[in-house]
């Protein structure tokens, strides 16, 4: 397994689209209710891929041609849209992802980073440097914590 991260194309959004609803479904679906998570596939459409990467920095991850994991940088300093393919799991390409969106942020003059973490997520982003997990009830997604990081 060869992972690198690189800039999202036009020509990715239905690879995108697929691998972050096949993500809810195998493993978000065991913290939330099955009402939540379809409610969230529906909406991570091949456009709203496109429409992302128009308004946010977006990259992906990528095993060869697969596109394994997903994020996005929205103009407020949120991260968004980390998801890794359920086969790529404590892998690190979380990690990498992450690592690449917080080098932009920097370049930027970014000083904080924030992100609404699902339930399952919130020990990954502790392990990376987030902290005092908030927890909050999103609109979407039921229980999210809210965290930051200093960069």
């Amino acid at each position: 397994m060869t992972v690198r991260v690189r800039r999202f194309r036009d020509g990715d959004a239905r690879k995108a689209s697929d691998m972050i609803r096949k993500t809810q479904r195998e493993v978000n679906s065991r913290y939330y209710s099955r009402s939540v998570i379809e409610r969230l596939c529906k909406t991570m459409t091949p456009g709203k891929m496109k429409e992302y990467s128009e308004e946010r920095i977006f990259y992906v991850a990528v095993d060869g041609e697969k596109i394994v994991g997903t994020v996005t940088l929205a103009e407020d300093n949120h991260i968004g849209t980390l998801f890794v393919h359920p086969r790529y799991h404590n892998m690190g390409v979380g990690r990498k992802l992450m690592e690449k969106i917080e080098e932009v942020a920097r370049k930027r003059g970014v000083k904080r980073m924030r992100l609404s973490a699902a339930v399952n997520a919130v020990g990954f982003y502790k392990r990376i440097g987030y902290k005092h997990p908030r927890k909050f009830k999103d609109k979407c997604c039921s229980t999210v914590y809210k965290m930051s990081k200093k960069l």
